[in-house]
């Protein structure tokens, strides 16, 4: 009788708690924060690091990632192929931005339309890498026709994507303070909620291809 008794008293100890489970979420886009920012230390990773990093947060988002790391590291290894030609493209493309300032300097407008242009593709380059399989060419072609097609969720994407850079060159202020941010969860926090509008988006592709 009393170890029936303990063993009912053991099973009303269960935590489930909204706020031990909001602690829990965090703690992973902490962990998953510092996962992002090692495996993006050489720059030629960063593309392979954002592709697992939004992988993660699509299967978090449906809870169908328990052991986000461990689901982190291993797409990782298999997207990184594919996630690095994407990334170099991007990266080569932006450098030539940058380069052809000199010769665009009196055409501010049009340095300004290139750069919106590779921020509209860029994010949604590597969440598409993370949803769909495709070629690195359909990739990049679906990632610039869907941030026209969804413009006004691409001007927030691409706003929240670029605030690092955009604090880093306007306000040093602003730098110094989200410099820690970013260093704890700001990238993971990124992605997270951009994952919210990305399925919302991309549910309507796998409508249309079902259809």
């Amino acid at each position: 009788m009393e170890e029936k008794k303990k063993e009912k008293k053991k099973r009303k100890f269960v935590i489930n708690n909204p706020f031990f489970d909001f602690m829990g979420e965090i703690g992973d886009w902490v962990g998953l924060n510092i996962l992002f920012l090692i495996t993006s230390v050489p720059l030629v990773t960063v593309g392979a690091s954002l592709t697992a990093l939004y992988k993660v947060m699509m299967k978090k988002s449906r809870d169908e990632a328990p052991y986000p790391a461990a689901l982190y590291l291993r797409t990782f290894r298999q997207e990184w192929r594919q996630s690095t030609a994407l990334w170099l493209i991007l990266l080569v493309s932006g450098a030539w931005r940058h380069w052809g300032a000199g010769i665009l300097r009196y055409w501010n407008v049009g340095l300004g339309c290139l750069l919106l242009v590779w921020l509209m593709v860029f994010s949604y380059v590597f969440p598409l890498q993370a949803y769909f399989e495709n070629s690195v060419k359909n990739t990049l072609k679906n990632a610039f026709l869907m941030s026209v097609r969804h413009a006004p969720f691409t001007l927030v994407l691409a706003a929240a994507n670029s605030l690092p850079l955009l604090c880093l060159a306007f306000s040093p202020v602003l730098t110094w303070l989200l410099t820690p941010v970013y260093l704890v969860i700001g990238f993971s926090m990124t992605a997270g909620l951009g994952v919210r509008v990305f399925e919302r988006i991309f549910a309507e592709y796998i409508e249309e291809y079902v259809s």
